[in-house]
């Protein structure tokens, strides 16, 4: 199929793939990492006064780390050259996709999209989706539009309103995740990022699996092709209902007592990808530099999401959702 379009257009930016890398090497270097210090109590928001999170966290409360986020892609991907946003597209947009989902569980939750705005204020979701969700006068229009703006990049009917009146909110994000998640994998990208997707995909099919066995649904998951492991590596801890004989593979093991689903898992797999990350990043190669970057923004952002919203969670539970 033809990759199908989630980011807006801007004007070209020449400078060299080295330069960027260079200086995303020297960003890397001041990521936020003093989790001992969130980690230690009282007001979490002061603790990082100094912190590039505080003045957005002041402005949105906890949902600013992502706000945060949204703001550093808006800087990387608006400083590199065009042959660079070809191949990091497909990252950019699995963001993105995440925020579309978001702002559909909005318009959908509240019947009308008054909350949209601060949603997309820094994002890079294509104007006309922004277009569409910030002036349809309803869930149902929205969806309907978005059906016609993605049927114009991939000469297919991507079927939007069909997979929410059949499935609800959460057949339309299965829908959008499979449909982009294929979309994703189609692009032409370096082999580096082509495998870092697989990879996601893995872990994707691995929660999803998990979560079934935890709560021992009876119907077999809808998993996504595409990723390192066979499908019916899943198919066959699907019907054993145990992870062991899948996470042997990937050379992961669940700590004693931790639940299938567990913050233990989440957070054993997205190590495993950072791990590998750090690996290829050591060849220097300008996209290794770029990706790892990227990746650990995410992981900082994450962490400190987990940590300003699971205040009740307990110290013990916290620390296993952690990506240190």
């Amino acid at each position: 199929m033809a990759p199908l379009e989630l980011l807006k257009s801007f004007h070209p930016c020449e400078y060299p793939a080295e330069f960027l890398a260079a200086r995303l090497r020297g960003k890397k270097n001041g990521l936020f990492c003093d989790w001992e210090t969130i980690l230690a109590g009282g007001n979490i928001t002061e603790r990082l006064r100094n912190t590039p999170f505080y003045p957005y966290l002041r402005e949105h409360g906890p949902v600013g780390v992502y706000r945060f986020l949204q703001h550093d892609h808006l800087w990387v991907y608006t400083r590199m050259n065009n042959r660079l946003r070809c191949w990091f597209k497909a990252y950019f947009s699995w963001h993105e996709l995440n925020t579309l989902i978001v702002c559909l569980r909005s318009f959908a939750g509240t019947e009308n999209n008054t909350n949209l705005p601060p949603l997309l204020q820094h994002s890079l979701l294509h104007d006309a989706i922004q277009n569409i969700l910030a002036g349809s006068g309803n869930f149902t229009d929205a969806l309907q539009e978005l059906d016609t703006f993605f049927a114009s990049s991939a000469p297919a009917d991507v079927g939007l309103c069909a997979g929410y009146e059949t499935g609800g909110m959460q057949g339309l994000e299965t829908l959008l995740r499979n449909l982009f998640w294929e979309s994703f994998l189609c692009r032409k990208q370096p082999l580096l990022l082509k495998t870092f997707f697989r990879h996601l995909v893995d872990f994707y099919n691995t929660i999803t699996l998990a979560k079934s066995i935890r709560w021992r649904i009876e119907t077999e998951p809808q998993l996504l092709p595409g990723g390192m492991v066979p499908l019916e590596r899943f198919r066959k801890a699907f019907r054993l209902r145990d992870l062991a004989p899948l996470l042997r593979p990937l050379r992961l093991q669940m700590t004693g007592g931790d639940p299938p689903a567990g913050p233990g898992l989440e957070t054993l797999l997205l190590k495993s990808i950072g791990a590998r990350l750090k690996k290829y990043s050591r060849q220097r190669t300008e996209t290794g530099d770029i990706l790892f970057y990227l990746w650990e923004q995410y992981r900082s952002n994450r962490n400190v999401s987990l940590v300003l919203n699971a205040a009740f969670a307990g110290e013990k539970r916290l620390q296993k959702g952690l990506v240190l």
